[in-house]
């Protein structure tokens, strides 16, 4: 419901514009202002979101008074009247904002298209605001008190749903009402769409039509749920692998993931080949992978829950334990950023072949690197192996029998950093880890990961991460 302001010192004028809008703008609610004073005093008080003002009246004109809203925190929109087609005024018009420019006397049509076009930005600003506010609680993972205001409220029930598809624009373009959902996440590959359950069949209709792919979260009312919800819609496309008609069904919806799934056999395999990346040849690699995929005997939920849980801890495992390398070698960035698209898969055996291409090249660069220090694959190998125990570079030097300074500087040459900072960097990636799991207090994540004393091991999380291991955790279990 949008309220009007009409100032005009012509009484007709007024009552002839106020019938017009009473009969094409029924919800509307139209308030008179005879000059430019008594129009301030009004939007004073009454917060007008359109003013419609004459350019020539006594006491204060409109040119004044379009200044003096200029100069207001949130200005309502102007559309200017004028008897004179002079283009001073128009050019006064122009620099206080106005968004029409209108000559008397007023055409009954004009009048009306420049209402609704001005309805019609409003509501893509409202949007527009409410869609930053809603992403930066989204982005943050959790309720930031100087958002949580009008902006922000969603009115109704809404669920999360992911979208994925090179037609996803032209879905959203097509919606009759643009206004009813909210972007929170744009990917290249997808995007996390904020939508009211009763208008999802219509959603639905159009982006089966133009072959895009639905993950539904289930329904929440709360601003509160929206990390949780977002996370549930990503957790229901891994429901799609394993249906039998995978190729044809479109929409999937989020259910509860089983508590009887076993993560600690999926950690045990990623960190089987984790330990032989740099070391073992082709057939042991692609077994690992291979290993990595069976899923003979689990059903369908258990399927998707680890195939959630791989995901995720494949990035940390390795796409992010080898970033430095990834930015420098092109084919190995392709192949990273495919297996982080992962709505791209059609099918697990797509998915295993991208992974086993990745692991090989990247066992490939990693045997390059360090063929001429072979020692040097061994000492990663004892690094990952014993990070959680009191070790430095000593221990390391000594263990594979190498001059300590030599052994310092052909470490840093094949990993690009020294040794204490490659520790450090492991060690704070395995308790982001341990943190995730959410059983762990912080003070045994951090004499897991090697840390003898807790406050040392916050204050370098924080440098590394940006937040509190409390903080990082807490992030975790809302998302």
């Amino acid at each position: 419901m949008a309220k009007i302001l009409i100032v005009d010192d012509e009484k007709i004028n007024r009552a002839g514009m106020k019938k017009i809008l009473n009969a094409t703008f029924p919800e509307s609610l139209i308030s008179e202002a005879k000059n430019g004073k008594a129009a301030l005093e009004i939007i004073e008080i009454d917060k007008p979101d359109i003013v419609i003002t004459d350019i020539r009246m006594p006491v204060m004109d409109g040119i004044e008074l379009m200044h003096t809203i200029a100069q207001m925190k949130i200005p309502p929109q102007i559309i200017v009247l004028s008897g004179y087609d002079d283009f001073a005024y128009a050019r006064e018009a122009l620099q206080a904002k106005a968004v029409s420019y209108l000559l008397k006397p007023v055409d009954k049509y004009e009048l009306i298209a420049s209402i609704q076009k001005v309805l019609e930005n409003m509501k893509i600003q409202q949007k527009l605001v409410k869609e930053q506010s809603i992403e930066k609680i989204y982005t943050e993972g959790r309720v930031i008190k100087s958002l949580v205001d009008d902006n922000c409220v969603i009115e109704k029930n809404f669920c999360c749903v992911l979208m994925a598809g090179r037609n996803r624009k032209v879905v959203m373009d097509s919606l009759e009402d643009a206004s009813s959902f909210y972007i929170v996440e744009q990917k290249n590959d997808y995007t996390i769409l904020v939508f009211p359950p009763h208008l999802f069949q219509n959603l639905e209709e159009r982006a089966t039509g133009l072959g895009c792919m639905l993950c539904v979260s289930e329904e929440g009312s709360s601003i509160t749920n929206i990390k949780t919800l977002a996370r549930h819609a990503i957790m229901a496309s891994f429901s799609r692998f394993g249906v039998c008609n995978e190729n044809q069904k479109k929409t999937f919806y989020f259910t509860d993931i089983p508590h009887d799934i076993d993560y600690a056999l999926m950690d045990k395999k990623i960190g089987k080949l984790s330990s032989v990346l740099e070391t073992a040849e082709i057939t042991t690699l692609t077994n690992a992978v291979e290993d990595l995929f069976f899923f003979q005997k689990e059903e369908q939920p258990q399927i998707a829950g680890l195939l959630n849980y791989l995901f995720d801890k494949f990035s940390v495992e390795f796409i992010r334990r080898f970033w430095e390398l990834t930015d420098s070698d092109v084919y190995l960035h392709v192949k990273s950023l495919m297996l982080e698209n992962f709505v791209l898969f059609q099918s697990i055996s797509e998915w295993k072949q991208n992974t086993l291409d990745y692991i090989l090249y990247l066992n490939t660069i990693l045997r390059k690197d360090s063929g001429e220090y072979p020692f040097i694959t061994k000492a990663l190998a004892y690094i990952n192996a014993n990070y959680m125990k009191n070790i430095n570079m000593t221990t390391v030097a000594n263990y594979v029998s190498i001059n300590y300074t030599y052994f310092s500087e052909k470490f840093k040459e094949h990993n690009g950093i020294n040794f204490n900072e490659y520790l450090k960097k492991m060690r704070i990636e395995k308790a982001c880890q341990l943190l995730e799991k959410g059983c762990f207090k912080i003070f045994e994540v951090s004499e897991r990961c090697g840390f003898s004393d807790t406050k040392y091991f916050m204050k370098i999380f924080k440098e590394e991460k940006g937040l509190s291991p409390s903080e990082y955790k807490k992030n975790k279990e809302v998302g």
